[in-house]
């Protein structure tokens, strides 16, 4: 991949990119480690129940950036909405960096936060 002013596409990730976000989650880890696997195969699932949504930019053929938005249960006390949201699995290609895709991935995560009515999420995430 080269930095080049050809840009990225924006799409909603699918379970077809799951191994692709768990990689991104856990970019330390060989792509065949056991946590790894573990996450890419709780993703599909999490996906089809509405639990995880999840941006990638692609560029070149291939994904460049991601950005996701796991949706939890947590009711608080004053608080009718019982649903939180947090950002998860920030990540950009070395060569993509500082140029704009992951602000614009976190941006379409809380405003899917905000469109269900979500006003607490947790951003930056834990370290």
């Amino acid at each position: 991949m080269s930095r080049g002013s050809v840009g990225w596409q924006v799409r909603r990730a699918s379970p077809a990119d799951a191994r692709v976000i768990a990689a991104h989650r856990l970019p330390e880890l060989p792509l065949d480690d056991a946590d790894v696997l573990a996450y890419a195969d709780w993703l599909p699932g999490a996906m089809r129940r509405g639990l995880y949504l999840g941006w990638v930019a692609e560029a070149e053929g291939a994904v460049v950036a991601g950005a996701g938005l796991t949706l939890l249960e947590w009711p608080t006390r004053g608080d009718p909405q019982p649903w939180r949201g947090r950002v998860v699995n920030v990540w950009t290609h070395p060569d993509w960096r500082r140029q704009g895709a992951a602000r614009q991935l976190v941006g379409l995560a809380l405003q899917a936060a905000g469109e269900r009515g979500i006003r607490w999420s947790a951003w930056p995430p834990p370290t």
